[in-house]
């Protein structure tokens, strides 16, 4: 059975990547990869990863710059699909870590789906 990724080691990751960007390039994601300076370190994410790696980033430009529509887009479904739907509770072992920095996202902006009726039966 492959290895679970903690959302710390990914946030980890994912900040590394992110201070990594020289001056003037957008620290954007596509698809599974981030867009580093070496295309070979470029890695394929799992859905739980993407998850993980799209909070950490939002929560990143949050903190550092503008949030980029891209990343708060997906930012946003994988945080209305973690919250309403519970997707991945059961595969990620830190969860209460993500749900903090879900927290501290939500306390600096308010997210689309906020407002929304779920239903979720």
């Amino acid at each position: 059975m492959e290895e679970i990724i903690s959302y710390q080691d990914t946030k980890d990751f994912v900040f590394d990547c992110m201070n990594a960007q020289r001056p003037g390039i957008n620290p954007i994601s596509y698809g599974s990869t981030f867009a580093i300076d070496e295309p070979a370190s470029y890695r394929r994410f799992d859905d739980y990863e993407l998850m993980e790696s799209f909070i950490a980033c939002g929560l990143f430009e949050l903190e550092h710059h503008d949030l980029e529509e891209r990343i708060e887009e997906q930012m946003t479904y994988w945080i209305y699909q973690y919250e309403h739907f519970g997707k991945f509770k059961d595969i990620i072992p830190d969860c209460d870590v993500m749900e903090a920095d879900i927290a501290k996202i939500k306390s600096m902006m308010h997210l689309r789906f906020e407002d929304l009726a779920c239903d979720e039966g």
